[in-house]
């Protein structure tokens, strides 16, 4: 499972993820997902199952906001994977998109968190 999956990919949210790559020193892939775990555009530096991780990312998100819901604190607003030799994050986007971000390790998690936020701001900008 180490090769890259053939995915298409969205050229307009493609410059965004590639945009979030050059901000954030260490970032090695991005990826925007459907809510039901399907890639929508992707940009990345390693060889990454994109298919895979999209399908991964949703549930992660979605078993997150039950537990943040179950547990009282009402929403989920991100989750991080922090492991030995990196760092996931996967953050909504909207109702339907998630945006996942992949980091090397010694990669400063507020940094991977801020550029991570500004990726999704311009994302939604381009919206309006």
């Amino acid at each position: 499972m180490n090769a890259i999956q053939q995915v298409p990919s969205d050229p307009a949210l493609e410059s965004h993820l590639l945009k979030f790559l050059q901000s954030c020193d260490g970032a090695y892939g991005a990826l925007v997902v459907t809510d039901d775990g399907y890639v929508i555009s992707h940009h990345l530096r390693r060889q990454v199952p994109a298919k895979t991780l999209a399908a991964m990312t949703s549930s992660l998100l979605g078993l997150s906001e039950s537990v943040a819901h179950e547990s009282g604190i009402a929403s989920c607003n991100d989750v991080m994977v922090e492991g030995a030799e990196g760092t996931f994050v996967a953050k909504r986007i909207d109702d339907s998109r998630i945006l996942a971000a992949m980091a090397s390790k010694g990669t400063k998690i507020g940094m991977l968190l801020s550029a991570s936020r500004t990726c999704i701001d311009s994302i939604n900008l381009q919206l309006i």
